[in-house]
């Protein structure tokens, strides 16, 4: 004979805390990119985050976060009061509702990692870890090392960049120099669909040229590519130069929405009809730049509204109208006409759902 016993606990509450870097080189009186990710369980309110072991001047862009907020895009800055040369530092999350609920993000520094395969054109597609890893108690440790003065710095124009699935985006870039610095400054986007996964290449590219002294501000195009995932997604764009003789880079990070190039909808998301009656209603793609092709919309037949099943935009024009007809015996209220589109993106056959239209039916005059 077996005895058993269930027993139930609270669960003690607590922060899941990590950091998506584990090394930094940071140039005086300028920031680097510091991803953090954040959970807190069984545990309200807000979180605050703090430095420790950070030497004078260097500081975090975002110090606290509202309840619910998991992935934080900060910024480690440094400003001209630190003296060159290597730290270790700790970022710690403190939770506002209850001080003795603290984590200190966690690191993976990993001394090594070596291809262990390689693809038809001789790209690593398999990574094999070492096992020589730093002792446990450097996992919540980050190196930094504060370099001189950088001769360059660079800001995008937008932190975010809506991109439609098989067109094209523009991200704009603009540099800014040092007196008598001209060497070019060439720019390496990484992150999600601009990585390449084993043997498949990356679904989103960048094609950006160089920035040089007569050309500060340079424009980028985004290209999506065949089966390209609709998400949201960050991207790490990183600009190197050549400086006194060593290589010097800065990152910079932005979003990129993959969305389906157009989402159908009408120009009135509500319109009025006595029963017996008609009303000309106007419907859009609302297609994304640079996609500018016929899209057919699909309205959802309702019981008692005649209106027409499908409708085709043509190339070009941004609404067709329709006629939305009400029985004279329909029941006064508010029916709800769903609209949905299909177009030929590229090569490609693309559908998207899309808002409702809702026509309120009166008594008839």
């Amino acid at each position: 004979e077996f005895a058993y016993s269930i027993r139930f606990a609270a669960r003690a509450p607590g922060l899941t805390f990590s950091s998506g870097i584990t090394r930094v080189a940071l140039p005086l009186g300028t920031r680097q990119p510091l991803p953090l990710s954040l959970n807190q369980v069984a545990l309200s309110g807000d979180v605050a985050f703090r430095l420790k072991g950070a030497p004078k001047g260097i500081t975090m862009k975002i110090n606290q976060v509202k309840q619910g907020t998991r992935e934080i895009d900060n910024y480690l800055l440094c400003d001209s009061s630190t003296k060159p040369g290597v730290y270790t530092i700790q970022v710690e999350a403190v939770s506002k509702a209850n001080a003795k609920v603290t984590a200190l993000a966690s690191t993976r520094p990993l001394i090594d990692r070596r291809p262990v395969g390689r693809g038809p054109h001789g790209e690593p597609f398999e990574l094999r870890e070492d096992q020589r890893r730093l002792p446990p108690t450097l996992t919540e440790r980050i190196a930094v090392v504060v370099l001189p003065t950088s001769p360059f710095d660079f800001e995008l124009a937008s932190p975010l960049v809506t991109l439609p699935r098989y067109q094209t985006a523009k991200v704009n870039v603009k540099t800014t120099r040092i007196a008598g610095f001209e060497s070019p400054i060439r720019f390496v986007a990484r992150g999600g669909e601009l990585d390449q996964n084993n043997l498949r290449k990356p679904r989103v590219r960048l094609h950006i040229g160089e920035a040089t002294v007569g050309n500060p501000t340079t424009t980028g195009t985004l290209e999506s590519y065949v089966n390209t995932l609709t998400q949201r997604q960050r991207v790490i764009l990183t600009g190197t130069t050549v400086y006194q003789g060593r290589e010097l880079s800065l990152t910079r990070t932005f979003d990129i929405d993959i969305v389906v190039a157009f989402r159908p909808g009408p120009a009135q998301k509500k319109v009025s009809v006595a029963a017996g009656s008609s009303v000309r209603v106007a419907v859009r793609p609302n297609r994304l730049a640079p996609f500018d092709g016929p899209v057919m919309l699909s309205l959802g037949q309702v019981k008692g509204l005649e209106l027409p099943g499908t409708v085709v935009v043509p190339e070009g024009a941004k609404e067709v109208e329709v006629e939305v007809k009400a029985a004279a015996g329909l029941k006064p209220g508010t029916y709800k006409v769903s609209l949905s589109g299909i177009a030929r993106v590229e090569r490609f056959q693309e559908s998207a759902g899309g808002e409702t239209l809702e026509v309120e039916v009166t008594s008839a005059k």
